[in-house]
């Protein structure tokens, strides 16, 4: 019975929370989220969480075994060459570093035209002496593929695209897995998945293209294989671990004057690219500017551990989405602004954090709409809450005025609100409502402090005033926002329940009259306690649509309370009119 008696005591701000959420969810997912309005708000916050776990989660083992070769600023003014430099330079960079015996040296430099010939002689039989190099390629504004030239790409392991995706605000998070001639045929993979498939022992000319995957199959045919899922349109999103300062890196200039270096890269997957700025190949990306071989580890990271990001399920998305706007619109329904805004904080803070959680486990959704739509609701509801009071208050004014003492409205402020709810309450009964629907109901507390004569005469006018604010005072802590309470004169006290039924009237008045039971006052060194009577009634279930009727009711109730003892809750009857 008191579980039917409290949903039916919440039922109102529930179910218009519910009716808001189905709602304004309905809005966004059918209408807003096509026109991709809050695309950039949503990557911007997926940034953030880049950067937050970056910073608290401990570098993964896996990146142990990477390590750079990088032409930095430094290697620019020691070498004693122009940029680009001779293809002689870098046989002597992939020389030195298969004497440490690496696991793979991967390249991130594009040889599209062919040099001096003994240059080129060189550094293509020292690719081909290593036997583990993997070149660059690159596709150009208009699609072009420029290759190495055909002698180094002959003698390479593999040859991969370097491209990756810019999004609209400019920052690099997405790469294609696969590129299409104008005969959609598969004519290159990326760099990355080239390294991979060498590391892995894969074999790429397998490779079976699903509708949302890719599956690399071994060369020995073998269970080991790599599966990509598409996350959107043929396209891999990077999950950015690392940025530059966390590999260890080796400058160019270094490694060509130092052959002792070698030994670093013992069993090392060996990446080499330009870490240099003036040579402009910096991108933006959710850890900040990197350079694209930083970018291109990243990736490949991603191949070899399985580290992939994986959308969120749309159903996710969409509860995630509506049950925080219920919560927004419930808490801002439900309670008076300070609390509401209380719970609102520790909502979003909670859903963050889950939010977050769900991004460390690798899952990449909408995380940014929940808590855009879910404060518009909020402050949306609380403005036409608050704004309606505040125009009510202003045509009331001159009519409401509030008790001295204890700060409740006074007699006539009572009266008035009650006339404006039972009016309320009789349009209601024109459309036919149910007669016991909380919500279609009002009811109304008498109540009036036991002994109150006896207090002032033992203790004084000046105890007595501090016991009716006291009383006032619980009042106030166990009624909601929308209920009115009211000093009606001297000790006696009422409480307008709107949308509130009969048993639901009474549970509030038990609950007033256990705390103000409950509570001790000191005077001149002794403890006092004291007690009320309470009178209800209900203007539909009782039969009372007058002002007058309903008062004098719950005073019937009352005296039948002070008759029978004093401290009790007594529900008005029709026998109490005889």
């Amino acid at each position: 019975m008191s579980k039917s008696i409290m949903r039916n005591f919440f039922y109102s701000s529930f179910s218009k929370a519910c009716v808001l959420s189905i709602f304004v969810s309905f809005i966004y997912f059918g209408i807003w989220e096509r026109f991709s309005i809050l695309d950039i708000p949503v990557l911007k916050i997926e940034d953030l969480f880049f950067k937050v776990r970056q910073s608290i989660l401990p570098l993964s083992p896996a990146f142990k075994k990477f390590i750079l070769v990088v032409v930095d600023d430094e290697s620019l003014k020691r070498i004693d060459e122009k940029w680009p430099f001779s293809r002689k330079t870098f046989a002597e960079m992939v020389n030195v570093i298969e004497t440490g015996n690496p696991r793979l040296i991967a390249l991130d430099f594009v040889f599209s035209r062919a040099g001096d010939p003994a240059d080129d002689f060189l550094f293509s039989e020292a690719v081909r002496n290593s036997g583990k190099v993997i070149l660059a390629s690159f596709v150009d504004s208009e699609g072009n593929y420029l290759l190495p030239f055909d002698e180094l790409r002959s003698a390479a392991k593999g040859c991969g695209v370097v491209n990756k995706l810019l999004d609209p605000d400019l920052f690099v998070r997405r790469a294609n897995l696969f590129y299409l001639s104008e005969k959609k045929q598969i004519v290159g993979w990326p760099w990355e998945l080239e390294a991979a498939a060498f590391l892995n022992g894969l074999d790429l000319s397998r490779t079976q293209l699903a509708e949302t995957f890719i599956r690399v199959p071994s060369h020995q045919g073998s269970e080991k294989e790599l599966k990509l899922n598409f996350y959107d349109h043929k396209m891999f999103k990077i999950n950015y671990r690392v940025r530059a300062s966390d590999i260890p890196q080796v400058p160019l200039w270094k490694l060509l004057n130092n052959s002792n270096l070698s030994s670093e890269f013992l069993g090392k997957i060996v990446l080499a690219g330009t870490t240099s700025q003036i040579l402009h190949d910096y991108y933006h990306t959710p850890l900040g500017l990197m350079p694209g071989v930083v970018v291109n580890l990243n990736m490949l990271e991603n191949f070899l551990e399985k580290d992939l990001l994986k959308r969120l399920p749309q159903v996710f998305n969409i509860l995630l989405f509506s049950l925080f706007i219920w919560f927004a619109s419930y808490f801002s329904l439900r309670y008076d602004i300070l609390r509401a805004v209380i719970f609102l904080i520790i909502l979003t803070v909670a859903g963050i954090l889950f939010c977050f959680f769900l991004f460390c486990v690798n899952f990449s959704g909408n995380y940014f709409a929940p808590f855009l739509f879910g404060s518009m609701i909020f402050l949306m509801i609380s403005l036409c809450r608050y704004g309606l009071l505040f125009f009510e208050n202003v045509r009331l004014r001159g009519k409401v005025v509030t008790d001295p003492l204890t700060g409740l409205f006074n007699r006539r402020a009572l009266e008035f609100h009650l006339d404006m709810e039972l009016e309320k309450l009789s349009k209601a009964g024109a459309q036919g409502s149910r007669k016991l629907d909380s919500l279609r109901e009002i009811s109304f507390l008498m109540i009036d402090i036991d002994n109150f004569k006896q207090i002032n005469d033992t203790y004084g006018h000046s105890f007595g005033d501090d016991v009716i604010k006291m009383v006032a005072y619980q009042m106030g802590i166990n009624t909601r926002a929308d209920d009115l309470v009211a000093r009606y004169g001297g000790e006696e006290f009422c409480i307008l329940l709107p949308h509130t039924n009969k048993q639901e009237a009474e549970i509030i008045g038990e609950k007033i009259r256990k705390g103000i039971e409950e509570q001790k006052v000191s005077y001149v060194n002794q403890i006092a306690s004291f007690t009320i009577s309470v009178g209800v009634a209900a203007s539909r279930t009782d039969n009372l649509p007058a002002p007058r009727a309903l008062i004098r009711a719950a005073d019937m109730a009352l005296y039948e309370a002070k008759r029978a003892g004093k401290n009790k809750v007594v529900l008005y009857r029709e026998s109490l009119r005889s």
